[in-house]
């Protein structure tokens, strides 16, 4: 059996309702909420942190239970069809082209770094640097999808 804690606030109020014996209407109803917020908590939906409290007092919980059991599923959001943690290295891998060549700019120019004369002066850094769309490539390229 699984504790309070390692269940989403979906199961939480879903198995306290029906321990009570009391339909979808009665809960909304005694806290005080629309039906519809009910449901979509029970199918796991975001909700507002006085929707937790007002379900919390009706079903005489600890609020900080379901805030938690909240915060953990929360952390779970789909952002553009990936989770969170997908979505941060995408982004990440995505801004390295970037980051480099900012980092190596300034290395370079900057900090007068002469290991990396060879590559600046081959003509491959400005192939990728030199053409007028550079700017617009860098900025709208991790953007961009096809439909």
């Amino acid at each position: 059996m699984t504790s309070m804690s390692e269940k989403s606030l979906a199961e939480i109020i879903r198995g306290e309702r029906r321990t009570r014996a009391w339909s979808q209407e009665h809960l909304a109803e005694a806290a005080g909420v629309n039906l519809r917020t009910v449901q979509r908590v029970e199918r796991g939906a975001s909700c507002a942190g006085e929707t937790i409290q007002s379900l919390a007092a009706a079903l005489e919980l600890d609020a900080g239970v379901l805030t938690l059991a909240a915060t953990v599923v929360g952390r779970g959001k789909r952002w553009f069809g990936l989770l969170g943690t997908p979505a941060v290295w995408i982004g990440a891998i995505l801004c390295l082209p970037g980051l480099a060549f900012v980092a190596l700019n300034v290395a370079y120019y900057e900090m007068a770094l002469a290991v990396l004369e060879p590559l600046m002066l081959s003509g491959a850094w400005g192939v990728l640097t030199d053409h007028p769309l550079t700017p617009a490539i860098v900025l709208v390229a991790p953007c961009w999808r096809s439909s």
